[in-house]
């Protein structure tokens, strides 16, 4: 039956196949395509703040349990991950730790200490009337433990943890006033206030203050060759120049800069 464009069609009684023959529900689609096709599309072209997408009601009105959206392997149909209701009034992501969904399984290199970092809370969610108590983990405290993941593998890491380790690891004042506007502006989510922040990010590394001189405010502005303007890297070289210091970095123009001869690096 194919409707008259813009006519409503009630269908009371039975399943909706597309694609299959025997509908597992009152709308089941199944597509086999392997061209990079999706197999339903959705769309609402409305192009305004209120043109809104899927609404999906289901659930309990008193309790958790029910899966709102459930997301399973197209080759085996094994449950990799949902989108279930957790009390009457939220929801929880949830994925899969089954060792068959992964490879490349190997001790972490971020060993015990890192670990002993993760905190695991007790909590509950803002939106949730009934405030049920619930535990887990908060994801920016999980970013401080591992959001620099590219260090574990980073060439200069045992040089590195060497100097923590010595008591020679130091960060120029400017980078910390740089943490801390980007924490004001929004634009860095911090699991504790700034300064405290600050504070224990530095006690956990080892990490010095490095002082900030007439020397190198001077130098800053002279820095030798060609660099950008920028106030605020431009004291962090002159920072690592005056403490004839290796400069930690990852930034395209201080490694350019440093291939000129002008500073010393460590490459993250």
């Amino acid at each position: 039956m194919t409707p008259e464009l813009g006519s409503d069609t009630t269908m009371p009684v039975g399943h909706v196949g597309i694609g299959t023959t025997s509908p597992a529900g009152l709308l089941d689609v199944q597509a086999t395509s392997t061209g990079g096709g999706y197999a339903a599309y959705l769309y609402n072209n409305g192009n305004t703040t209120s043109s809104n997408g899927v609404a999906i009601r289901a659930g309990n009105s008193a309790a958790g349990g029910a899966n709102v959206l459930l997301f399973q392997r197209g080759s085996d149909g094994t449950t990799i991950g949902s989108v279930s209701q957790a009390t009457a009034s939220t929801v929880a992501y949830n994925t899969t730790s089954d060792r068959r969904l992964k490879e490349n399984i190997v001790d972490s290199t971020l060993g015990v200490d890192a670990l002993s970092r993760i905190r695991v809370r007790d909590y509950n969610y803002i939106s949730d009337g009934e405030k049920l108590t619930l535990q887990g983990f908060i994801a920016q405290e999980l970013n401080d433990v591992y959001g620099h993941d590219y260090f574990a593998n980073a060439p200069c890491r045992p040089e590195v943890e060497a100097a923590g380790r010595d008591g020679r690891l130091f960060l120029a004042p400017i980078s910390m006033w740089e943490i801390a506007m980007k924490a004001a502006k929004g634009k860095l989510a911090l699991s504790s206030p700034t300064l405290e922040w600050i504070h224990l990010s530095k006690q956990r590394s080892r990490i010095h203050d490095a002082p900030i001189t007439a020397e190198i405010a001077v130098d800053s502005v002279c820095l030798p060759g060609s660099f950008h303007n920028d106030p605020a890297d431009r004291l962090i070289i002159a920072t690592a120049r005056n403490l004839d210091a290796f400069l930690v970095t990852r930034d395209a123009a201080i490694l350019a800069y440093a291939e000129a001869g002008f500073v010393k690096v460590w490459r993250l």
